[in-house]
C-alpha cells in the first residue's frame, strides 16, 4: 500500500512536467519537459503495478531525449520514428510473456491502448509545435483512458490538463492567425 501511495505522489511530480510541457514555446522546449514527465511517470506505472506504462513512459523519456538532441547528433527523425516505434510495439509482448500479465480480450485491449498513444505521439515529434498540440488532442485521449482504467491519479490529471493546455494553445494560435489576417486585410 505505501509503494502505490509513493507512485502516486510521483505521478502528481511527473504531472506537473508533463503539463509545462504544452505550454512551452517550441516543440524542443515540449520534448525537453515530457523527457522528466516521462522518468517520474516510469516510477509512478511501476510503483502502482502497471508495467505496460512504466516501459513505455521509460522509452518515451528515451524518445524525448534522442529527439531533442537528434540533429546535435546527426540522427535522422526517420530512422529515430522507425525505432521507437518498433520498441513500443515491443512492450506488448513483453507484458504478457516476461511480466506475466494474463492474456485475455480485455487486457489486450487495455494494454494496447497506451502502445498506439506512444506511436502517434512519436510521429508528432516531427511536426512543428501546433500541429503537434493538434495530434495531441488524438494520443492525450487514448492515455488518458488508460490512466483511468489502472487509476494513476497523476496521470488522469495529465492527461486531463494536456489536453485542455493544448486546447488552449491552439486557441492562441488561432488568435494570432486571425490577427495576422486582420492587419494583413
Amino acid at each position: 500500500m505505501i509503494l502505490e501511495i509513493i507512485g502516486q505522489a510521483i505521478g502528481i511530480v511527473a504531472m506537473a512536467f508533463n503539463v509545462l510541457s504544452f505550454q512551452a514555446k517550441n516543440s524542443k522546449g515540449i520534448i525537453l519537459f515530457q523527457f522528466f514527465g516521462g522518468m517520474f511517470f516510469s516510477i509512478n506505472f511501476l510503483l502502482i503495478g502497471s508495467y505496460i506504462g512504466a516501459m513505455l513512459n521509460f522509452l518515451g523519456m528515451l524518445r524525448a531525449l534522442f529527439f531533442a538532441f537528434r540533429d546535435k547528433w546527426h540522427i535522422s527523425k526517420t530512422l529515430l520514428t522507425a525505432v521507437f516505434c518498433i520498441l513500443f510495439v515491443s512492450t506488448y509482448p513483453i507484458l504478457f510473456t516476461v511480466f506475466g500479465k494474463p492474456f485475455n480480450v480485455f487486457n489486450a485491449i487495455l494494454e494496447i491502448i497506451p502502445v498506439c498513444s506512444m506511436i502517434l505521439s512519436t510521429f508528432a515529434y516531427g511536426v512543428e509545435a501546433k500541429k503537434f498540440r493538434i495530434l495531441a488532442l488524438i494520443y492525450s485521449p487514448m492515455w488518458l483512458a488508460y490512466n483511468i482504467a489502472v487509476f494513476s491519479i497523476g496521470a488522469i490529471i495529465s492527461e486531463t490538463l494536456c489536453i485542455i493546455s493544448a486546447i488552449v494553445a491552439l486557441i492562441r494560435y488561432k488568435r494570432k492567425e486571425n490577427n495576422v489576417q486582420n492587419n494583413n486585410g
